[in-house]
């Protein structure tokens, strides 16, 4: 399990920024000034999101936590959100003269291919992130190893099933509140542009297809833009009328939507997904329903296995498979155990370190959840 770091006086290790070409870049030092040359060097190219974005934070403050635990020397480059933005701040970092050891990526706007093989030919170990490929990118260039050589691994949410379980949940919920109703359901996605919003669609509507006396009115996407999701709920309101249920691709826009319901005239259940500060006070205080998250953790568990497999401990050898799951766990009203770590945003009481090599070669490892390391009861309660 994690442990939970409680040592005090601990030494943070400074951050210096660096000028990459094609996007902004932060890079782990050693504390005196330069970049040490025995540690292995990570680069993240985070594409789609702006530095602001609430789940953006959240990751780079977990990146930077796990780096420092795990000895590794990490920077962030923002690489934009076109093709070619994404592409140029990948190219201008790797040609620099000196490259870095693994380079993490998150598939948007389908550029992962086409970074995926630009890496391989420079040798650069790739690892991919939170965002998979699409069928046609796995056609084209296979899986982990299989095509790609230096492409070592990916670590992905299941989105699919965290669509499911955040649409059960809500059903579920508002089928006890107006038992015999037929529920008005609706659903605000993030981008056609990102697998992960696709997927998570894909879970809704399998839910409401296993579902009697649902109605998905629509689905609509909002671009992950709080603004865009709140204009659009406030159409399709004026359109449709009022709602039963609000299913929302992530808490960011879950949070805009709720500014568009009256509590005291409109009874609607809201989830999202990602367990940002504010959705898990919003819990608190009863305005959403419900929100999926655990994966904001695997920013450090990718890092842990990159250190390890650095070190020589190959994740991938138990289960012969170089690809690996995470799974999102629902939050309800009620507090738990991952709550105030969240909204204290203390990611340095993590020690990532403790992910060691027998866990990540151990045959469970290709399935991921923050239960492994909370304890957290998924199962709702009340």
């Amino acid at each position: 399990m994690i442990k939970i770091n409680h040592i005090a006086g601990l030494v943070f290790a400074s951050l210096a920024v660096l000028a990459a070409a094609g996007g902004r870049s932060l890079a782990q030092s050693d504390g005196s000034g330069g970049v040490t040359d025995d540690r292995p060097t990570v680069v993240f190219f985070y594409a789609g999101m702006e530095p602001a974005d609430p789940w953006t934070q959240i990751i780079v403050d977990i990146a930077h936590a796990a780096a420092e635990d795990l000895e590794i020397d990490f920077e962030l480059i923002y690489s934009g959100s076109s093709r070619k933005e994404i592409f140029d701040a990948i190219s201008a970092r790797i040609e620099q003269q000196e490259k870095p050891d693994y380079a993490l990526i998150v598939n948007y706007r389908m550029g992962a291919e086409q970074a995926l093989q630009y890496l391989d030919q420079h040798g650069v170990k790739s690892f991919l992130f939170n965002a998979d490929l699409t069928e046609e990118g796995e056609t084209l260039i296979g899986g982990p190893r299989e095509k790609l050589p230096h492409w070592i691994g990916r670590l992905i949410p299941d989105d699919e099933r965290a669509g499911y379980d955040l649409a059960t949940y809500l059903i579920a919920e508002a089928q006890r509140r107006k038992p015999g109703k037929t529920l008005r359901m609706v659903g605000i996605s993030g981008s056609y542009a990102s697998t992960a919003a696709v997927k998570r669609v894909e879970g809704l509507r399998r839910a409401v297809a296993e579902s009697e006396n649902v109605d998905l009115t629509q689905v609509v996407t909002a671009r992950w833009t709080p603004h865009i999701a709140r204009q659009k709920y406030s159409l399709l309101k004026n359109r449709y009328g009022d709602f039963d249920i609000v299913w929302v691709a992530n808490d960011s826009m879950a949070m805009a939507v709720l500014e568009e319901i009256d509590p005291e005239t409109e009874e609607v259940l809201v989830g999202g997904m990602d367990w940002t500060p504010e959705a898990l006070e919003a819990l608190d205080d009863g305005r959403l329903s419900a929100s999926m998250g655990g994966h904001i953790l695997d920013m450090g568990f990718s890092l842990a296995i990159l250190k390890r497999y650095d070190e020589g401990c190959d994740f991938a050898i138990a289960n012969a498979d170089a690809s690996l799951d995470s799974v999102l766990s629902i939050m309800t009203t009620e507090k738990e155990a991952f709550e105030a770590l969240v909204v204290n945003r203390d990611w340095r009481s993590l020690d990532f370190s403790q992910i060691t090599c027998e866990m990540v070669q151990a045959e469970d490892f290709e399935t991921i959840s923050i239960d492994m390391f909370f304890g957290i009861d998924n199962e709702p309660r009340g």
